[in-house]
């Protein structure tokens, strides 16, 4: 084609992830003694290795250690 479409044409079951899709945003988890970012993630996704989600939300590293009664942002 010698000319370039000014858009993207998706077809009728294209949708866009851009948070206001979803029902709510972030939701919110309360550290409970002896948790850690990984046990976290495991409990709610199913997958320890996703810790690094939970810590980039609350602006964390992953070396803090979690205090009982915390609340962390849980991404979507």
């Amino acid at each position: 084609s010698s000319s370039a479409t000014p858009y993207a044409d998706f077809d009728q079951s294209y949708d866009p992830i851009n948070g206001l899709t979803y029902a709510s945003t972030a939701s919110r988890y309360t550290v409970q003694e002896g948790d850690t970012l990984e046990a976290i993630a495991l409990r709610l996704w199913g997958d320890a290795s996703f810790w690094y989600l939970i810590a980039d939300a609350n602006g964390l590293t992953g070396t803090e250690p979690l205090v009982a009664g915390q609340t962390l942002s849980i991404p979507n």
